[in-house]
């Protein structure tokens, strides 16, 4: 039997649970995000990327294709470190 793992401060693993919560807000985030217009999302400072993966969206029309890019652009807050401004009223 294996010692129990206790997390230390070179080691801090996040749970599987918490990455899901983390990934839900910011695909939640982006939501918001998409129903801004390009003009907002400027003076946000989005990245280009980001903003290219928003205008892709617009132009989807099917169900599961925009749920799977807007899991794309939960990937991309998360890689890119962007993270909406605090206190942005959603839309």
């Amino acid at each position: 039997m294996s010692a129990p793992r206790t997390p230390s401060a070179d080691n801090a693993e996040k749970s599987r649970s918490s990455k899901k919560r983390e990934s839900h807000a910011l695909q939640h985030a982006g939501e918001r995000l998409a129903a801004l217009s390009p003009v907002e999302w400027a003076a946000l400072d989005l990245p280009e990327e980001l903003q290219q993966s928003f205008r892709d969206l617009r132009r989807m029309s099917g169900r599961e294709a925009r749920r799977r890019q807007m899991q794309y652009i939960g990937r991309l807050m998360r890689e890119t470190g962007w993270n909406p401004p605090e206190g942005r009223p959603a839309p």
